[in-house]
């Protein structure tokens, strides 16, 4: 019992990089929608890039959505209120499902920028 009230506050605690990781890469998806509009309006004229720029804006949305989804999820990990067994449970079952999803999003939205920047 005593190892679980000394582990609670770093379990509780965790969560802030988390949270930083997806405030970071959200801000990226941020950018990547505002420069995908500002080249939809310069490529307005060629239907191809239209396209192009159109699918990858599409998908920063859909990215941003399910990031801010996410967000919601990591904070509710830092609730008080049930066991420790139950909250590290919790933890390890979103890590190993939507936080993994959530990585390859991450490289998907680094090339997304780069192409917008480009």
């Amino acid at each position: 019992m005593l190892i679980c009230v000394a582990a609670r506050p770093k379990v509780a605690g965790s969560s802030l990089t988390l949270k930083t990781f997806l405030w970071l890469y959200l801000a990226m998806l941020l950018a990547t929608l505002v420069l995908q509009g500002v080249n939809l309006a310069g490529y307005r004229t060629n239907p191809a890039m239209l396209v192009v720029h159109g699918v990858v804006l599409a998908a920063a949305l859909g990215f941003t959505a399910f990031g801010i989804h996410l967000y919601g999820e990591v904070g509710r990990l830092d609730r008080r209120d049930e066991k420790l067994v139950d909250a590290v449970e919790r933890r390890l079952h979103l890590l190993r499902g939507k936080y993994e999803v959530w990585l390859w999003i991450c490289a998907v939205t680094a090339w997304m920028l780069a192409w917008a920047i480009n």
